[in-house]
């Protein structure tokens, strides 16, 4: 049985969002387990092909509304973390700093070679790094 659903997910709190998710995994085992007692029945030749089959398209039409409800989930999970890692970038800078590799391979010539050094960019806070 499908769990309890509201369309507008932005409305839950942060922990409705992972009990709805919680919800939904339980809903997909189940379905699962449904599926494969569907087969089983069909492989015993307990039910004919066109129980069978009906079963398979209702078990699909569940399937769907199950993946559509964890990419909301997964969605509105993304959307919270983005809002909450740019609140914490604010005050923040990117600086480039020199940063020494070691190259693949020594150069013939025994001469230092400019490609062991690049640049990374760094992010740091406004009162570091003066």
């Amino acid at each position: 049985m499908p769990p309890i659903w509201t369309e507008n997910v932005s409305t839950y709190t942060t922990e409705e969002v992972i009990q709805a998710q919680k919800d939904n995994r339980e809903w997909h085992k189940q379905l699962r387990v449904k599926m494969n007692a569907l087969v089983n029945s069909k492989l015993a030749k307990q039910i004919g092909s066109e129980e069978y089959v009906v079963g398979r398209e209702l078990a699909s039409v569940e399937v769907a509304e199950c993946r559509r409800r964890l990419q909301m989930l997964t969605d509105e999970i993304a959307t919270r973390n983005r809002f909450r890692l740019s609140k914490s970038k604010q005050g923040l800078r990117s600086v480039a700093v020199p940063v020494t590799t070691v190259p693949a391979a020594a150069p013939a010539n025994g001469q230092n070679d400019l490609s062991a050094y690049q640049e990374l960019a760094v992010t740091v806070p406004e009162s570091g790094m003066e």
